[in-house]
């Protein structure tokens, strides 16, 4: 099987699992709240993965595939889209809070990856 086919392979296995998960946390959720949690959750595992180097397998399936299918802009640019236009001080704290949470739990991954060996 050629190297970019399996890698294919990967993507396409992990991204199954991360938006069934996804899938999974919605409907136990609201949408702002589970926005929260696949955003924060996924790019702290991308984070991680991006943290230090791995087996060149791990990046394609954790990173791209589960982190990229658990994650959701699409569910942002949606929310943006149903209250932005009645609520906008209430729809932007939310999306810049996210962002800044984001970017923290990426940045607290690629900590927590340092502390592996």
């Amino acid at each position: 099987m050629p190297q970019a086919l399996k890698v294919a392979t990967l993507v396409f296995l992990g991204g199954a699992l991360g938006s069934g998960l996804r899938f999974l946390v919605g409907l136990e959720l609201d949408v702002a709240p589970m926005l929260f949690v696949v955003n924060s959750l996924g790019t702290l595992l991308l984070g991680f993965v991006n943290g230090k180097t791995w087996a060149p397998w791990v990046h394609p399936f954790f990173g791209t595939g589960i982190a990229g299918g658990f994650t959701t802009l699409s569910g942002v640019s949606l929310f943006i889209n149903a209250h932005l236009a009645a609520e906008p001080i209430s729809t932007a704290l939310p999306l810049a809070l996210m962002f800044a949470l984001g970017f923290a739990s990426h940045w607290l991954g690629m900590k927590l990856a340092g502390l592996v060996r």
